[in-house]
């Protein structure tokens, strides 16, 4: 995105222009202003001239966006690199505590966090003077600015902005903001393999009438053990966002790899579905109707038998005794057997990302930490 705005033919005065709005609402404190179709006063700065149609980018249109406010998580990242350019292009703007307080004020009462760009449009020698006042604003913000800040820098490699991140870990009473710091996530890569959401009940239905499954499977069953086709992915949080890492392997060699972003801000649902746990339960119970059902018929016969059949009714007692043990056996194993669990992230817009084959613990304690990150965020 950023190297997109730098790129883009009208960049300095687009820029400028997202500057002055954003950082004139957060002198006014007016969070509306950047999520709807507000009028604010820039006092006796003039507006920035650019036409509408001049601010067009791949990512949408930033007078657009300005102008009837950011609806969607790419229109905020829009606003946050078009934001740290112009302050690494307009450096120093009027102090470096006015400024800092004004990014700290995006970071907690809006989705825009210019954070996270930052040091990448900063140069190391100018841009001192500003991580230095953030070290002494930050630590006194909350602890939902403070982890958004953390998250936003943790990527960062100035010198400056290391020794802030390193003034902040010891000085934050914030646990999250502490770990973040000091492993440069809060929570760990979760690996798996890449899947796909389960599909509508009805689709199913169809595709077993159709035999379409049928081929589907042993399509992937061929792919998987003939051609040792894998699809490995990996879960991380970085930067206010989560990152599906996704590797394709073919023959024992990985040919292409491919990454898939979603802000934190977008997700909708968190999931963990773990298919076929009750499969010991349900054959369990099929066990103990057949063995009860076929034993039955054994004693009922050994009855009617002129004199009896103990041989028949031996069989028959056995046979229940057999479907007895079995679904106990069974259902046993199901407490201790945890099924293939599956990791579901659902955004407000796009596909959802679906990690495989995840160890029940690992998802768990991940999803747990992920939701909680999310949560603080928003």
């Amino acid at each position: 995105m950023l190297a997109a705005l730098c790129a883009h033919p009208k960049s300095q005065a687009l820029c400028a222009r997202a500057g002055q709005v954003v950082l004139a609402a957060a002198v006014q404190q007016r969070p509306e202003v950047l999520s709807g179709p507000q009028v604010i006063e820039l006092g006796e700065q003039p507006l920035e001239p650019i036409a509408r149609a001049e601010a067009q980018t791949e990512f949408g249109n930033l007078v657009e966006v300005l102008d009837e406010g950011a609806t969607s998580p790419t229109h905020w990242l829009l606003l946050d690199a078009a934001v740290a350019l112009h302050v690494a292009r307009s450096w120093p703007l009027g102090g470096a505590a006015t400024l800092v307080s004004q990014l700290v004020w995006l970071a907690g009462a809006t989705p825009c966090n210019p954070w996270t760009l930052l040091d990448d449009c900063l140069e190391s020698a100018s841009a001192e003077q500003l991580w230095q006042e953030a070290t002494a604003q930050v630590p006194a913000a909350s602890a939902t600015v403070q982890l958004g800040i953390a998250l936003a820098v943790v990527g960062a490699t100035s010198p400056a902005a290391v020794a802030f991140k390193d003034a902040l870990c010891r000085a934050s009473a914030v646990p999250a903001v502490r770990q973040v710091l000091e492993n440069g996530q809060i929570t760990g890569a979760l690996s798996g393999e890449v899947g796909r959401r389960r599909p509508a009940a009805w689709s199913t239905a169809l595709g077993a009438v159709t035999g379409w499954l049928l081929l589907r499977g042993l399509a992937r069953l061929t792919a998987r053990y003939l051609l040792g086709a894998r699809r490995v992915g990996e879960l991380r949080v970085e930067r206010q966002c989560v990152t599906l890492i996704q590797r394709r392997r073919l023959l024992g060699r990985e040919f292409s790899e491919r990454r898939t972003t979603l802000p934190l801000q977008s997700l909708t649902q968190l999931t963990r579905e773990t298919r076929f746990v009750g499969m010991g339960i349900y054959f369990g119970l099929l066990s103990l109707c057949v063995g009860t059902l076929v034993g039955m018929g054994l004693v009922v016969d050994s009855v009617r038998v002129a004199g009896g059949s103990p041989s028949l009714l031996t069989s028959g007692l056995l046979i229940i005794l057999a479907g007895l043990v079995l679904d106990f056996v069974l259902s046993s194993l199901a407490r201790y057997r945890t099924g293939k669990t599956s990791v579901l992230i659902v955004p407000q817009r796009g596909r959802p990302l679906v990690l495989d084959r995840v160890p029940s613990a690992d998802a768990d304690a991940w999803l747990r930490k992920l939701s909680a990150l999310s949560a603080l965020t928003r």
